[in-house]
Parts: C-alpha cells; structure tokens; sequence
C-alpha cells in the first residue's frame, strides 16, 4: 500500500498527519486504564514516554516544524506536524530520524 501522494512535496510548508502503528499492532506503548465507569487514560510503558518525548524532539532537530498534537495509544500513535518553513529534507527522513530516536 502506498503511503505518500506523488503530487505533494513532502519538504514544503503544509499540515500533515502522522500515524504509526507498532510491529503486529502489539500494544508496547503501554494501556487504556479506567479511572470509573466514564473516565479513560492512557498509562504509558518506558517505550511510550519514550515515544511521547521523542515527538516533543523533533523541532529541536527540524525548527521549522511546530508540533500541534500528538496521541500515543497502546499499539499506535497520531500527531500533527506543522512544517512552518521549507525543510532540508524530506518530511520521510524526518519521520525516520524520529523512529531511530525511539530505538536508543
């Protein structure tokens, strides 16, 4: 399955949404626990503070990009990516710098 459009230059100023499951959609990024019958929240594992705080990161790397959200859940993650300004590179290699900080 492909994952990028051909017509969008992924080093441009835009908005993306970013999602990422883990391997076999284990949940290793921790668990949803109850707090009653109407209130949920997300328990992180190590893997997911480590996850949370290497999206926090990434304009340290990259400051053309303002991070709007992020949502770590048990086997996946969403954020929003606001590239501000033009980047060195493409959006794919920030997103792969992003993973080989996760892997330390």
């Amino acid at each position: 399955m492909k994952r990028r459009m051909n017509a969008i230059d992924y080093t441009q100023p835009q908005i993306y949404m970013i999602t990422m499951a883990t391997e076999g959609r284990n949940p290793l990024f921790g668990r949803v626990v109850a707090d009653d019958r109407t209130t949920a929240k997300m328990e992180l594992s190590p893997l997911g503070r480590l996850v949370n705080r290497e999206v926090e990161h990434i304009p340290h790397y990259y400051p053309q990009i303002r991070i709007l959200g992020k949502q770590v859940m048990p086997d996946h993650l969403h954020f929003i990516l606001h590239v501000k300004e033009a980047l060195p590179v493409h959006l794919g290699k920030v997103i792969g710098g992003f993973k080989a900080g996760c892997n330390t």
